[in-house]
């Protein structure tokens, strides 16, 4: 398992790579506010809210992450408020992620169907 992990890490790590070297390519230039601190902030953010114990859990973090604040242009005076009211309920509400949470309700429904 310890093996499984370093592998897991150091293939990240060259699709990281690959990609910092893509984007420094596209821009012409790389600077440290490319990396900063609230950008890493974002991405854990994006794990949690998905669930960091399952493959899905980032792509589908990363996706309400970022389209949420797209839908919430509607209401541009409330946006940051109503933003930080629906992470943290997802995250109080659903300790493990969205994913996961959503798995666990499709398989209680699936087994309340069975039983009947």
């Amino acid at each position: 398992m310890a093996r499984a992990k370093v592998v897991a890490f150091a293939i990240s790590a060259v699709y990281a790579a690959v990609s910092g070297s893509l984007l420094s390519l596209a821009n012409g230039y790389i600077t440290t506010d490319t990396a900063g601190f609230m950008h890493s902030v974002e991405m854990v953010t994006m794990a949690v809210l998905g669930g960091t114990t399952t493959f899905y859990g980032g792509i589908v973090g990363s996706l309400i992450l970022t389209a949420l604040p797209q839908v919430l242009t509607i209401v541009s005076e409330y946006e940051h408020i109503v933003l930080g009211a629906v992470m943290v309920a997802t995250m109080v509400a659903m300790r493990r992620g969205l994913v996961p949470a959503l798995g666990d309700l499709t398989h209680r429904l699936r087994s309340c169907g069975r039983s009947k």
